[in-house]
């Protein structure tokens, strides 16, 4: 352009004016000094700046900036931009105003300073622009966020609690993705182990891999959802249940993605449904041995009372008397196993008493001395100041001479014997997994031996009448049952804890009497 076409000063100041009555931000202009109290004063504000705040600018003109500031303005960013003023230094920063009106409002400042020819600062130029609008925006989002934050979280938990993870295998990469807890699930770590098709199968008990290859075959096929259980056998050693459901993942055409669904470990429920089903056994075993013993406890008052009405009318000195013997013998027999039976039954009539559980277990171990014999001893572990107990003394010492055996025959080579005694808080979910009884306070009695102990496969038999690891001729499998049967009949449940090689802990649990 030729310098004869440039605008004269005039135009150009004009040209000024024009462009800042239409900016939408807000131009003030104040002098430059002074900084502090009371501050510069306004000399300048465009038609921006009275459409942003209200202020006409014969209201402003003469006036300070603190004018638009809010009790609420951040004082740290106020402070900041005095420091940079105080420089001469140029400024940008956001801060909470306020209009005319007194509506807080949120701008974008810049500040910089004015120089004239000779290079000294004679004012100060600050741009404004509304940002509150976008600051709402960012607060919005910022808030929505933590809600989704709060609700990844909560979901998370509900997962962990419900033992409950997600699963997405993609077809083009066949990439395996888990949630953290499917990796809990399989007893591996995300650190340490790399999700595939087969390395998971490597973790899937060997006689469920076939099935759940099919399973997935038929979800990959497009038979789904499709639900399937399996076992996993992670590298941490323990064996859980699994109960899973997939489907397919199609894009818009129709084609696979990838198949995904849900994986949930229930082995709790698992384990639950399984002592459900031994108690049922178990309570319609004692209602049919029940029935039976009675039935044969009567059979055998009418032999035993005929052998001693034979046994009268025949006298002293006959020869009958001697076969008479063996089957009075038998008899006697006969009965002991009926009490036994009505015992592991409940039906065993029982004189409960309060009693001191302490002073009950030091008369067994005096009762059981010669009984175990010189290779074993009997330590006792009592807790001082046991609450008392409603029990049949007799059968007590009964149950507690038969759990001694047990652990005697148990400990080929000999060794110590421990009865404990201690009191003990059963929580719901503890009284829930011994079964039959209700949470609260009880005397817990234990047996405690290092003997041969009892493969897991045979510990939910043991208490069946009947049933016995000893060789024949060795038990009559009624011991266990009987203690059991003692046990729940006074209002308590029994617990054993075995291990091969390392032996048997058998607990009774007997509820505490309130203190008096």
């Amino acid at each position: 352009m030729p310098l004869s076409a440039l605008p004269s000063p005039e135009a150009t100041l004009t040209l000024l004016r024009a462009a800042l009555a239409a900016t939408q931000d807000a131009v003030l202009i104040t002098e430059a000094e002074p900084i502090d109290l009371p501050g510069p004063r306004i000399v300048f504000v465009n038609e921006g700046f009275t459409r942003m705040t209200g202020w006409e600018p014969a209201e402003v003109i003469g006036l300070t900036p603190r004018l638009l500031q809010t009790p609420e303005t951040d004082r740290g960013e106020l402070d900041r931009i005095r420091a940079a003023l105080k420089a001469w230094q140029p400024v940008r920063a956001e801060l909470l105003n306020k209009t005319r009106d007194g509506t807080p409002i949120w701008v974008e400042l810049e500040i910089a300073p004015l120089a004239d020819a000779t290079g000294y600062y004679t004012h100060w130029v600050a741009v404004q622009r509304d940002i509150t609008a976008r600051r709402a925006r960012e607060r919005e989002a910022a808030e929505t966020a933590v809600r989704l934050q709060q609700l990844t979280d909560e979901l998370v938990l509900a997962n962990r609690i419900a033992h409950l993870g997600t699963w997405r295998w993609t077809v083009a990469t066949r990439a395996l993705e888990w949630s953290a807890e499917v990796f809990r699930m399989f007893g591996v770590t995300p650190g340490t182990f790399v999700p595939t098709l087969e390395t998971a199968l490597e973790l899937v008990h060997p006689d469920d891999r076939e099935q759940t290859v099919r399973r997935l075959d038929a979800i990959a096929a497009g038979h789904g959802p499709v639900e399937f259980d399996f076992r996993t056998l992670g590298h941490d050693g323990v064996t859980r249940h699994c109960h899973s459901e997939g489907s397919r993942v199609l894009d818009a055409a129709g084609n696979t993605i990838s198949i995904a669904g849900f994986c949930q470990d229930v082995s709790g429920r698992r384990e639950a449904e399984a002592l459900l089903l031994q108690t049922e056994k178990l309570n319609s075993i004692g209602q049919l041995t029940g029935g039976l013993a009675h039935d044969f406890n009567n059979l055998l008052t009418v032999i035993s009372l005929n052998l001693e009405i034979a046994s009268d009318m025949l006298g002293d000195g006959h020869p009958a008397l001697e076969m008479l013997v063996p089957a009075q013998k038998a008899a006697n027999s006969g009965a002991q196993l009926t009490s036994s039976l009505l015992s592991f039954a409940r039906r065993k009539p029982m004189h409960p008493r309060p009693a001191d559980v302490n002073q009950l277990v030091s008369e067994v171990r005096s009762l059981a001395t010669r009984t175990i014999g010189e290779r074993h001893m009997l330590a006792l572990e009592l807790q001082p100041d046991l609450p008392r107990c409603m029990l049949d003394r007799a059968q007590f010492e009964s149950a507690m001479l038969n759990l001694l055996v047990n652990s005697r025959d148990a400990m080929h080579g000999g060794g110590t014997i421990i009865l404990r005694t201690e009191t003990v808080e059963l929580s719901v979910e503890r009284a829930k997994k011994l079964t039959d009884v209700a949470p609260g306070r009880y005397v817990m009695v234990a047996v405690i031996d290092t003997g041969a102990g009892i493969p897991a496969s045979l510990q939910v038999k043991v208490f069946e009448p009947f049933f016995t690891t000893k060789k024949v001729g060795k038990g009559t499998g009624l011991g266990l049952s009987m203690v059991m049967g003692f046990a729940r009949q006074s209002g308590g449940q029994i617990e054993l804890d075995s291990e091969v090689g390392r032996g048997t802990t058998v607990r009774l649990y007997f509820p505490a009497l309130p203190a008096s």
